[in-house]
């Protein structure tokens, strides 16, 4: 595998990140399953940690929010102060220079990863709560919105994506297959009626759908005219069947065709690191990280990702470590069956992010063991949980799911 890295801070110039991208896609042959964008990895990043640790209460709120389906986050000022925050990120990480996107600054020795992964990790819940996005939480496509043209917020929400994903962090895995399609100038459409957010609309639609002869439908059509012919789809139909047909075009209308002006400046922002790019020379491996996913992390996933770091063979802590490491296999397993614990809180304890993201994990991941503790301590910058040595598992477990 290609391993490049993108030295954003040292020097004027830097190889195009999206030459990277396709180097690393071609070489895995479009393989979904392994991660895409290692070679633009990147963990220098001075000013994440500042504006993470001034903006990480209003952030878990809305994360919080978003993640039970809610549009409101906590009223005006909680809203601004987010907004503003979201602002000053993206005007940190993004900053042009001769057409190379900058991450952070040069400063040393501030944040190794750890804090940007959780920061993006729960600026993605926080998109899915904007006014911009509608439909259902886990298939949202961009609506017209006043204010948020004024503040540029399509091109903001873009950019944010893409930095998050070149920059290992998460996908937002909340966009609507449909718009994803669209955007990545891909065919097909599978909207449904349960997708609009408007009641009347929906209800119309509904009608049109349950028209069960041809006069019912011509008359239903009629009945709805002068919403169909807003979106260009009212006409004379000659078959009940084409009934499909006419709700196709109107949702093609309702999710895409009204809300064009919108989507083009999120695909400007989605421009940035080349990203877009990418993606439109790449769907069938990088539309996934935009869409929703039913694949949800395994233990036998998060045990062969954490590689063991062990005392030599034949060495008392040696055999002490293999007891603490089985015991961590069970736990995972215990995890994966809803216990306490999820094993997605587990991985965001330990690397800042709840799955593995597409750029990869960098530092890989790994467990190491101490005699010093009796609870489990993580590392997120290093990717590391450092397990204690106790004596049963009952102890063991007791005390992760405390941590």
């Amino acid at each position: 595998m290609v391993k490049c890295c993108l030295s954003i801070f040292h020097g004027p110039r830097v190889e195009s990140s999206f030459s990277l991208m396709n180097e690393v896609i071609d070489q895995r042959s479009g393989n979904m399953n392994v991660p895409t964008f290692n070679a633009i990895q990147t963990v220098n990043s001075g000013r994440w940690t500042e504006h993470y640790e001034e903006h990480k209460g209003e952030a878990e709120t809305c994360g919080k929010t978003a993640k039970a389906g809610h549009g409101d986050t906590g009223g005006p000022g909680k809203e601004e102060k987010m907004r503003s925050g979201s602002e000053s990120i993206t005007n940190c990480v993004l900053k042009s220079q001769e057409g190379v996107f900058q991450l952070g600054s040069v400063e040393e020795g501030i944040d190794a990863g750890g804090p940007r992964r959780e920061f993006l990790t729960l600026l993605m819940s926080f998109l899915q709560s904007r006014p911009i996005f509608e439909g259902p939480p886990q298939s949202r496509y961009l609506v017209y919105n006043a204010a948020a043209i004024r503040e540029d917020e399509y091109v903001m929400a873009g950019k944010m994506i893409a930095v998050s994903i070149v920059h290992g962090g998460p996908g937002p895995h909340f966009l609507s297959r449909d718009l994803v399609n669209h955007i990545a100038g891909q065919p097909g459409f599978c909207a449904h009626v349960t997708d609009v957010t408007d009641d009347e609309i929906g209800r119309a639609l509904s009608e049109i759908e349950l028209a069960h002869s041809l006069k019912s439908l011509r008359d239903v059509l009629l009945k709805h005219s002068s919403m169909l012919q807003t979106a260009g789809c009212f006409r004379r139909v000659s078959s009940v069947e084409e009934k499909h047909t006419v709700v196709a075009e109107y949702l093609t209308w309702y999710t895409i065709g009204r809300n064009h002006s919108v989507i083009e400046r999120f695909k400007d922002g989605l421009a940035s690191l080349h990203f877009l790019d990418a993606l439109c020379q790449h769907p069938s491996v990088l539309a996934p990280v935009l869409c929703h996913t039913d694949k949800r992390l395994t233990s036998v996933e998060v045990e062969r990702l954490f590689l063991p770091q062990l005392s030599p063979a034949g060495s008392n802590r040696r055999t002490t470590e293999t007891v603490a490491l089985s015991f961590w296999a069970d736990y995972l397993m215990d995890c994966e069956e809803q216990g306490p614990v999820s094993l997605e809180e587990l991985f965001m304890f330990i690397t800042g992010l709840k799955t593995e993201p597409p750029a990869g994990m960098t530092p890989h991941p790994c467990v190491t063991f101490s005699q010093e503790t009796i609870y489990p301590m993580a590392n997120t910058c290093a990717n590391t949980i450092t397990l204690p040595l106790l004596g049963t598992y009952t102890s063991f477990k007791a005390n992760m799911d405390c941590n």
